[in-house]
């Protein structure tokens, strides 16, 4: 869907760009919304997440399906490292989401993760829509992608996601102006 969508706005990123001055507000999204390349997208958030689920389980076989992963540094855990007692307890925003690549990606970590703690697939889907991904994006059309993409996924992991699911936790942002 990325790069459906960077397709989609090329026109309008190279009339902006061919415009010498400050780019207007409205212009903005089609200016900065690039696709990120997979792998990006995999380091990422195995270095993110991963690392948080990792972390919170050491005897975790996730680590495995992350070929991005870096290990900490001589194995060495900071002590005060953050960790979760549940999958539910994950909170991921990413908080510039385009069409929601990360967030998908993430979402397939986290059917691993909830799998791994012996839920019920076909409820997994729900719980990460409900719990665990966020985003927040500038463009209406952008967002709608990335809720359309969550959805998708979702249905692709229980043939029953679109009687549980819930409307992914995707934001659209105004512009907001404060008056002084």
């Amino acid at each position: 869907l990325g790069w459906l969508y960077q397709f989609y706005i090329s026109e309008k990123k190279d009339e902006v760009m061919a415009e010498k001055g400050a780019v207007t507000s409205e212009d903005i999204p089609a200016v900065t919304q690039l696709f990120t390349p997979h792998w990006i997208v995999r380091y990422l958030v195995e270095n993110s997440l991963g690392r948080l689920w990792l972390r919170s389980r050491p005897s975790s076989h996730l680590r495995s399906a992350m070929p991005y992963y870096v290990d900490d540094p001589d194995g060495h855990v900071p002590a005060d490292s953050l960790t979760v007692s549940t999958p539910e307890e994950i909170r991921v925003l990413d908080p510039a989401c385009g069409s929601g690549h990360m967030l998908t990606y993430a979402f397939d970590l986290l059917q691993q993760i909830y799998e791994e703690e012996g839920y019920a697939s076909s409820d997994i889907p729900e719980k990460i829509l409900t719990h665990n991904l966020h985003g927040l994006e500038i463009c209406p059309r952008a967002a709608q992608l990335a809720q359309f993409a969550l959805l998708a996924k979702a249905r692709e992991k229980s043939a029953n996601a679109f009687r549980k699911v819930n409307q992914p936790q995707v934001v659209c942002l105004e512009d907001v102006t404060f008056e002084l």
